[in-house]
Formats: structure tokens, C-alpha cells, sequence
């Protein structure tokens, strides 16, 4: 079947394809650039140009192409007390994943040290605060960037 506009609806054997394709497969949705939507007779689901359907459900594999969570750590050295991130407030959410402390080149126990993330104004980067009694060591932090695609961050 042919639209006013060119586009088909081809319906066989093998599925349905919508678009402007002669090739049907179970069911692929195509626009002039290449395919939006396949599924394919394994029951896997590509939107985009991918060519490579994978299963989209809770048990299947599921591929992403922009990163919607990162982890990375950052040092920090007494006597600074912050660290800016490479995280931009519109783009990410920041939290601690984890944090070590070292003192003269030994991993040691304290009893007083508070690490948090901030928005830094100036900047709008996520940076990193660190409240310690020591005025030597280093800070080990591991942050967890969490996409604002899929996390927003709720002022108190």
C-alpha cells in the first residue's frame, strides 16, 4: 500500500513494515535516513539507526550510547579543603560513592571527617568539600555522577 506521500505499508509473511522500505521485517518503522523502530523475529528492539536489535525489557540487555551514570575519583590534598568536579549542575547529580583517608602514606582511621558534594555558583560545577581536624593527608573520594536525563536534584 502506497501513501500520497510515497511512504509504504508493506504487510507479508515475514511482519510489517511501515515507511519507505519494501522490506518487511515483524515490525520496522523507517524514515528516509534509516530505520526508527525494529523488532525483529527474536524479539529484539532497535530505535535509531542501529542495525543490531537487543532485547529492551527487564531481563535483556539494553544498550545505551550516552553515559547516564559515571564514577571517578578525585584526590584531594590538605591543606585544600574542596575540588572541583568535571560535572556541570545542569547535566549531573553528584553524591559520595566512597572515600579514604590516607596520612603519611597509611590508610588510617578517623575519628572526625565530613565529605559532601556542593553546587558551586560561580562555577555551576559540583565540587567536592572535605572537613577535616588534620591539616596533612590526602583524600580519596569517589563520586557518582547520575545523569539529570534520568535524576534531578531537589533543593531542601
Amino acid at each position: 500500500m502506497v501513501a500520497a506521500d510515497g511512504n509504504l505499508l508493506t504487510v507479508d509473511s515475514s511482519g510489517v513494515s511501515i515507511g519507505n522500505s519494501t522490506t518487511a521485517g515483524v515490525l520496522n518503522v523507517v524514515a528516509a535516513d534509516g530505520d526508527l523502530l525494529t523488532v525483529d523475529s527474536t524479539n529484539g528492539v532497535s530505535i535509531g539507526n542501529t542495525t543490531t536489535p537487543v532485547n529492551l525489557n527487564v531481563s535483556g540487555d539494553l544498550t545505551v550510547r550516552n553515559k547516564l551514570i559515571e564514577v571517578k575519583w578525585y584526590q584531594i590534598s590538605a591543606p585544600s579543603t574542596e575540588e572541583e568536579t568535571d560535572y556541570r549542575v545542569s547535566e549531573w547529580v553528584c553524591v559520595i560513592a566512597g572515600f579514604s583517608f590516607q596520612l603519611n602514606n597509611k590508610r588510617n582511621q578517623v575519628n572526625q571527617l565530613s565529605v559532601y558534594t556542593e553546587k558551586d555558583d560561580d562555577t555551576q560545577q559540583w565540587k567536592i568539600k572535605v572537613n577535616s581536624p588534620h591539616s596533612n593527608g590526602i583524600v580519596n573520594v569517589s563520586v557518582m555522577a547520575i545523569s539529570t536525563k534520568i535524576a534531578q536534584f531537589l533543593d531542601p
